[in-house]
């Protein structure tokens, strides 16, 4: 699930070193983290670890899954960041499954903005998924081509100042609007998993056997 809840740790911080425009996406972007719950993210490892497991028949299939990547890339005053809650995104699922992946430019936009694709490699081989790219983009240029589960604002005021955030009017606004689609997302997380299920974060060692004499 993102954004994670670990980048509010630092968010005060940041936001007073970055310039406006990014301070801002990024607030849109990582304010909604205090929605997020403990029970969540470790519904959330789970169904990452089912997810990994369930990319291993892709990955002995083929080579380099090839995929649309997000772009071209807006302006900052036509960035709106509810847009990060609203739209899937087609690299996350290899974020969180771990496996290497890039974008590779494949040519420019009507407004000569970069458009690219998604290459996906094989864990561990992150060798062969350069050299791919590299003769890709080497290659001519192409041609330019929920319900919402609703917040309460009161309820939305008091997650903030538990989290010990003194909220702005506009900064609370951007929390108010990712709020159902975090809702939304938190909501296809529950799936019914056993509560002896490990989350990706996890791993055990095989049964220790004594040598033989």
């Amino acid at each position: 699930m993102e954004p994670k809840p670990s980048v509010m740790a630092c968010m005060k911080r940041a936001c007073g070193k970055i310039p406006a425009p990014s301070a801002r996406i990024f607030l849109g972007n990582s304010l909604a983290a205090i929605l997020i719950r403990g029970e969540d993210t470790i519904q959330a490892q789970r169904e990452r670890r089912v997810m990994i497991a369930e990319m291993q028949p892709l990955s002995q299939r083929y080579d380099l899954p090839l995929t649309a990547a997000p772009g071209p890339a807006p302006r900052f005053e036509s960035w709106c960041s509810i847009q990060f809650w609203q739209k899937l995104c087609m690299v996350t699922p290899f974020t969180v499954t771990g496996g290497p992946a890039l974008s590779a430019c494949i040519g420019c936009s009507e407004a000569w903005l970069p458009l690219a694709v998604q290459l996906v490699g094989k864990p561990f081989d992150d060798a062969l998924l350069l050299r791919v790219a590299d003769a890709y983009e080497r290659l001519p240029p192409l041609p330019p081509l929920p319900d919402p589960i609703l917040a309460e604002r009161d309820a939305l005021a008091m997650l903030a100042r538990r989290a010990g955030l003194r909220l702005t009017e506009r900064q609370f606004e951007l929390l108010a609007a990712a709020a159902p689609f975090v809702a939304e997302t938190a909501r296809r997380l529950r799936r019914p998993r056993s509560f002896t299920e490990a989350t990706a974060s996890i791993f055990t060692f095989g049964a220790i056997t004594e040598p033989s004499a």
